[in-house]
């Protein structure tokens, strides 16, 4: 019986640590909207802000236990820093892919604007 409540608590840990993650990301995109309202260049203004999205809120498993999920530039910074390249490299590809792909949707949106004659903001 103990060790069910032992389980219990780490989950409920696990997921409040992902919650207070996840609300203090979102308060950190708020300002970086604010901050990059004025670049007047729209596809670097976005770019900008979805790279930074993509680089909170991408998550990878850790290597001890393919159950939990941490975000992953922690991991690559937090490996990086103990030496272990083969974790690190792990998460740097998921960011580098999904920056590629912003890089990607940014572009396609500023083909389809430039076709479709659409105004900026």
């Amino acid at each position: 019986m103990d060790d069910w409540f032992r389980v219990f608590s780490q989950q409920n840990y696990y997921l409040l640590a992902w919650i207070c993650y996840l609300i203090s990301a979102t308060g950190v995109c708020v300002v970086f909207l604010r901050i990059t309202k004025n670049i007047s260049y729209r596809g670097l203004r976005r770019f900008l802000r979805w790279s930074l999205v993509v680089l909170l809120y991408t998550p990878v498993y850790t290597i001890a236990d393919e159950s939990w999920m941490v975000p992953a530039f922690l991991v690559g910074l937090y490996e990086y820093a103990l030496g272990n390249q083969d974790v690190a490299q792990k998460a740097g590809i998921s960011l580098l892919i999904g920056i590629g792909i912003v890089l990607l949707l940014v572009k396609l949106e500023f083909v389809l604007r430039k076709l479709l004659h659409l105004q900026a903001e």
